[in-house]
């Protein structure tokens, strides 16, 4: 099995699990079931395909080993979230999205660039938005609504399984990037700003991750009837 093999399936099974675990978190209450899902799928993730790496320090690379603090960085904030203050929780999601421009550089300076670490990246990218986009509903800073752009990373996955392979380039990938980090940066905005102000600062970012995920489904579909 190659790493894209590996990584279709895995992504499959992972967008499956982890909006399911976000969905029942949402019924009950809790985040622990999409913790707990992050921890297993993530633990697999790890564990089978450092395999496609080549040899490295540190067993991942030092880069990797970037993204691994993220991604447990976020799980913690996520699971301490009721005990912890918004501003420790701006200092720490904040931290977490500076460390994302932090292990492409460490990648490029050691020359430890690798299939596997750049959709390590892009996979600890989707369990953030996702994760605080369940936070910011179970605290009734924003509506459920907020849930569907915090998922469009799954469900454009859940989709991409039928829809050509082609990955094309619409919208621009520049574009794709800032509208991401956009996104990125207003979820982190209920913290320090005023309800009123962070809900419209979401609105507007979260139209727009919708607006860029329909786009690339709406491509995707016109290369898939117009070959």
């Amino acid at each position: 099995m190659d790493f894209n093999l590996f990584y279709r399936r895995w992504s499959l099974i992972a967008s499956a699990v982890l909006l399911g675990g976000a969905t029942w978190g949402v019924l009950i209450h809790a985040i622990w079931p999409l913790i707990a899902m992050g921890i297993l799928l993530f633990g697999i993730w790890v564990a089978l395909g450092r395999r496609f790496l080549p040899t490295m320090p540190l067993l991942i690379g030092y880069a990797n080993w970037v993204t691994l603090i993220r991604l447990l960085l976020v799980l913690t904030l996520l699971l301490l979230y009721n005990f912890l203050s918004d501003m420790q929780l701006f200092w720490g999601f904040l931290a977490s999205i500076l460390l994302d421009g932090v292990d492409g550089y460490v990648a490029r300076r050691w020359h430890q660039e690798s299939e596997f670490g750049a959709a390590f990246d892009m996979e600890t990218d989707a369990l953030l938005v996702l994760g605080l986009s369940w936070l910011h509903v179970e605290q009734e800073m924003a509506g459920q609504w907020l849930l569907l752009p915090g998922s469009m990373r799954y469900i454009y996955e859940l989709l991409f399984q039928w829809l050509p392979q082609d990955p094309g380039s619409f919208p621009p990938k520049v574009v794709r990037a800032t509208i991401a980090v956009i996104f990125f940066f207003a979820l982190i905005t209920p913290f320090v700003l005023p309800d009123r102000i962070a809900y419209q600062i979401l609105n507007v970012a979260g139209t727009l991750i919708m607006l860029s995920f329909l786009s690339a489904i709406i491509s995707r579909l016109l290369r898939l009837f117009n070959p």
